[in-house]
């Protein structure tokens, strides 16, 4: 169909007939869906005045901070929306102004009677305009001039230079930039508008009178193109300016001839465009005639020649077959004129089945009359692919038909749910076909607690990012369950996000087993032993709401001992009971035993299960790190137990842990009383060792002591006093090594000396062997109590013993008394600092006590270097020195 920019536009290509209504209290995220495609919604019902929301308001009103879980469509619509009426579609130019006037994008359109008709938005008038555009080489259907008709209908507009040749004087035709007839102008100047033959109803009155001469209609359009109604597309953005008021200009026949020109390049250029495309095209083409005899094919098959083809019957090239087929569709293709199409299989090459596909239509020949194009394609590869494709939905049907997840597809333009598995029905107890006709229903049925919550993960998921959410939802039962959703979206070449895919999944069960096992664990954390078994059966009895919950040990003899039970909000008294015809021996050796009712009816024997009234029973064994099985984890409930999966989970995972604690305290048992054994196997070793030792140093005393008194008793024979003086020293040595045995054998403490009583001890022994009285000589003494090891008592106490001699011998010698201090204690790094001190005359200073000559000097030295000590002499204040040793 041709039209001019004037003509009486039709309102069936104008309206958006279908308008999408949204409630005004629907939330941002959920009008964002349901406009999307569309680009705008009308608040209101249908048959009011409504008002408009768009897209643009709904995505600038989230951006400003609006919360798209709880804002709503009413809020983002403007206060007031202009109308447009069925009248105002007169002519296209009227329309325009109407529009240009009112400023808006979106104008619902109502007839007289003020019934909704429609809206007109930007992208479908945008549409009609271009449409309006006559191209060079379109028919035209009528000229007109003053006085008569100058041409038929469907005069192509290359003809045009020939009618100005013929009506010279007569015609001018006025077009605008696209070439697009506005009006005419005729021999005397008058302007016209272009007319049609009657009954087309193109009419455009006002556009121009015919006493107007054009300078007035080129200044008043002119006028026009500077107030043009900007051109915006479906989101609400500037594309330019509507084409019909741009400038006039005045036809010109020398342009028309350049025009002319170029198109037979572009036409000769087409037709090689058009042979090349033929010769290469994988498709076999054929013209044919009313008899079916091929005069045209773009390339011949494969293992035929052209002569073969061409002038021959175009069913001599099929399968014998096939051939009745082909001549019904050409029969059919020129009686009736249909299009016809059918498919074939075949061998093909490399002797494959192949199948092919023809099209068949009839056209006018300029030759030959009646013929028909016949278009042959190789469709092997399609047909493959479409079986294989068949197979893969096959597949992922059975696959999503089998998943307990519910698996969906869900495109967001628009948002409608494109599949949902039918686990939706399992899960929820809604059948799928609601998803389908509503795809938000499923966010009604969310707890209100979580709603708010998805529906931003929703609207974040149609941003581009993946969600994983856990929420409650409401089956339609009323009854709550756990839902777990994680889905992610598909992106188109684009970069824009095209549907999202993913799993829901009920998690229920696995949720309260997560809290029912998060209240056990903490209940029973802080015990152990005998403590640990009542909390965890009163903890399970609480968690899971059964009556009676109590664990069990085998025992030696083939019975089982009772360890904790709790029933009826109290721990029940242990017990003793056979093994045998009872449910818990059909416990032992395998994984899990139930029985969901008239467990007493199948073991009437059982006086425990009378007693406690017992309907369902539900046991676990208890195994040892061998696998040897150990005790009994169970429940007895007083009604039937139909749904044991929870419980089973909760028992299996902490029957691991009452078996370890089982082993646990079975080791400790075993453990105790072997270090009991140990125990008193080591005392009496201990005691054994205790006498011995005794014995030795008593024995080591002894010995010494004799020693001492036979150096003593040889010391009387002698007459030399310095000899003399020799054994004596020898035999105070001796007796200071058999202080220290003496010691240990009266303390009873066989490994460490009391290195305080040993001093005291050992001075008043030096005093008492050299004679001397403490009436001259005065003692002080300070001394911290320090325990020392026997390997270093010994040589502590030979320094002791030769420093003090040397006292006795050499710091008095005029006869004086004098005082001596002997000090013991720990230095701030826990060594051991002694120090004796003498105000007699003083070593003097030119001797080098460090390499003297004299035995008792060189044992301080040698016995100093044995207990790895430090030993210094301070000559300031009589004589000191100073020992310190690591203990």
């Amino acid at each position: 169909m041709t039209l001019d920019p004037v003509f009486s536009p039709r309102l069936e290509e104008l309206l958006d007939r279908s308008p999408v209504f949204v409630s005004p209290e629907t939330t941002l995220s959920i009008a964002y869906r349901q406009i999307r495609s569309r680009g705008y919604g009308l608040i209101g019902e249908s048959g009011e005045f409504p008002r408009i929301v768009t897209l643009r308001e709904i995505l600038r009103g989230i951006d400003d901070g609006r919360d798209p879980g709880r804002s709503t469509a009413g809020e983002m619509a403007g206060s007031r929306t202009d109308y447009l009426f069925e009248r105002d579609f007169e002519d296209i130019f009227r329309l325009a102004l109407e529009i240009s006037r009112k400023k808006m994008r979106y104008l619902p359109v109502f007839n007289d009677e003020k019934q909704l008709l429609g809206v007109i938005t930007p992208n479908k008038m945008i549409s009609v305009l271009k449409s309006a555009s006559i191209a060079r080489s379109t028919p035209v259907s009528a000229i007109v001039n003053s006085r008569s008709v100058t041409a038929a209908a469907n005069t192509p507009t290359r003809e045009i230079v020939r009618l100005l040749n013929v009506h010279q004087t007569d015609l001018v035709i006025i077009v605008d930039g696209e070439g697009r007839a506005i009006g005419y102008r005729t021999a005397n100047g008058a302007i016209g508008e272009l007319d049609r033959p009657a009954g087309d109803g193109l009419n455009a009155s006002g556009f121009a009178r015919e006493d107007e001469s054009l300078d007035i209609v080129l200044e008043r359009l002119e006028t026009l193109e500077q107030e043009a109604l900007p051109a915006i597309d479906a989101d609400g953005k500037p594309t330019g300016s509507i084409g019909y008021l741009e400038a006039l200009r005045v036809f010109d026949p020398a342009r028309l001839y350049r025009d002319l020109e170029r198109q037979r390049q572009q036409t000769l250029q087409s037709e090689e465009q058009l042979r090349l495309i033929l010769d290469n095209a994988p498709s076999y083409i054929y013209i044919i005639d009313e008899s079916g005899i091929v005069h045209f094919i773009n390339r011949v098959p494969e293992g035929m020649a052209r002569e073969e083809v061409i002038g021959h019957h175009t069913a001599e090239s099929v399968e014998p077959e096939s051939r009745a087929s082909v001549h019904e569709a050409i029969e059919r293709v020129f009686t009736t004129g249909e299009t016809v199409s059918y498919e074939k299989s075949g061998l093909g090459n490399h002797s494959r089945v192949a199948h092919y596909q023809t099209r068949m239509a009839r056209f006018d020949h300029p030759r030959l009359g009646k013929a028909a194009i016949v278009i042959t394609t190789d469709i092997t590869d399609l047909k493959n692919a479409e079986l294989a494709l068949r197979e893969n939905e096959e597949k992922f049907r059975q696959l999503a038909e089998t998943l307990p997840q519910v698996f969906f597809i869900y495109t967001l333009d628009p948002y409608r749910c494109l599949y949902i598995s039918p686990g939706f029905e399992k899960l929820s107890g809604f059948p799928c076909r609601t998803l389908y006709e509503n795809p938000t229903f499923w966010l009604t049925r969310i707890h209100p607690d979580d709603r708010q919550r998805i529906e931003r993960a929703v609207w974040r998921e149609i941003e581009g990012y993946p969600v994983d959410e856990e929420y409650r939802a409401f089956r339609a039962d009323g009854r709550m369950l756990w839902v777990h959703n994680k889905s992610f979206p598909v992106f188109d070449e684009r970069g824009r996000v095209k549907r999202t895919v993913g799993f829901a999944e009920d998690i229920t069960d696995r949720v309260h087993l997560k809290i029912a096992l998060e209240q056990v664990s903490q209940g029973i954390a802080a015990y152990t032993g005998e403590d640990f078994f009542s909390s965890l059966v009163r903890y399970l009895s609480e968690a899971l709401g059964a009556d009676i919950v109590f664990i069990g040990e085998l025992i030696e003899t083939g019975r089982l001992q009772m360890l904790a039970v709790y029933g009826d909000g109290k721990i029940l008294p242990n017990f003793e009971c056979d093994l045998v015809n009872t449910p818990c021996q059909t416990v032992i050796g395998r994984q899990v035993q139930h029985y969901p009712e008239r467990v007493r009816e199948l073991f009437p024997n059982v006086a425990i299960l009378r007693e406690l009234r017992v309907e369902g029973y539900l046991g676990i064994p208890l195994w040892k790190s061998d696998h040897q099985p150990m005790g009994v984890l169970g429940i007895f409930h007083r009604s039937p137990l139909h749904d044991p999966k929870l419980p089973i989970e909760l028992l299996k995972i902490f029957a691991v842990r009452a078996s370890a604690e089982l082993e646990r305290q079975s080791a400790m048992k075993a453990l105790f009383q072997l270090n009991q054994e140990l125990e008193s196997r080591v005392v009496k070793r201990t005691r054994q060792l205790e006498v011995l030792l005794k014995e030795i140093h008593h024995r080591v005393k002894n010995n010494l002591n004799v020693m001492s008194h036979l150096l003593e008793w040889q010391s009387r024979l002698l007459s030399d006093p310095e000899t003399k003086a020799i054994f004596q020293e020898s035999q105070t040595r001796i007796q200071t090594m058999a202080l220290i045995h003496d010691q240990l054998y009266q303390t009873g403490n066989l490994v460490e000396v009391n290195l305080t009583n040993y001093i005291e001890q050992l001075v008043n022994n030096i005093f008492f062997t050299y004679g001397y009285g403490r009436e001259r000589y005065r003692s002080l003494l300070d001394l911290q109590p320090i325990e020392l090891s026997l390997e270093k008592a010994i040589p502590c106490g030979l320094i002791i013993n030769e420093l003090l001699t040397n006292i006795f011998k050499y710091a008095f010698l005029d006869g004086r008394e004098g005082q001596i201090q002997i000090s013991l204690s720990l230095t701030s790094n826990r060594s051991i600092h002694l120090k004796i001190h003498d105000n007699g005359v003083g070593i003097p200073s030119d001797f080098d006590w460090r390499e003297s000559k004299t035995l008792g000097l060189k044992l301080v030295h040698i016995l100093t270097r044995q207990i790895d000590g430090l030993i210094e002499l301070d000559r300031s204040s009589g004589t000191t020195f100073h020992l310190i040793f690591n203990p």
